[in-house]
């Protein structure tokens, strides 16, 4: 660059460097899903992904939204929940809502999916056919 007043002037170099802004991650804790209480379910957030690939790797957290009011569980009651795949045990008939939450160091993006628990396999179908399907939930935030 070149700076004159008519009189003088003066040069010098000039470096600039644009980067790209880290784009959230998208979280995708799978489908709603049916179960049996007292049977393990699958939680599948392997489809998470960072559209930019950073920072950092992605990290992964499994946590309940929202529990049936007599359930005894807590969060550390997810198997593996700080990996791309989970699982968990309902223990009482009810809505579940289990959170995934996935991080790449700097943003992160949640989703929410639906566990339905039964008792036994006719409670299950005969409520489903009177029920509508509830979709994923997303809510992006950052980190």
């Amino acid at each position: 660059m070149t700076v004159a007043d008519g009189a003088h002037y003066d040069s010098d170099r000039v470096t600039i460097n644009a980067d790209s802004p880290n784009v959230a991650p998208n979280a995708d804790a799978g489908h709603d899903q049916n179960a049996l209480t007292g049977s393990v379910v699958n939680l599948t957030g392997s489809n998470s992904y960072d559209p930019d690939s950073g920072p950092s790797p992605l990290s992964y957290v499994w946590s309940f939204d929202s529990l049936p009011l007599t359930s005894a569980l807590s969060d550390s009651d997810i198997v593996n929940n700080n990996q791309a795949n989970a699982t968990f045990t309902p223990d009482v008939e009810g809505t579940y809502l289990v959170k995934l939450t996935v991080s790449d160091s700097d943003l992160s993006d949640e989703a929410i999916i639906r566990i339905e628990s039964y008792s036994s396999d006719v409670d299950r179908k005969s409520t489903r056919l009177n029920s509508s399907h509830t979709d994923i939930s997303r809510m992006p935030s950052s980190a």
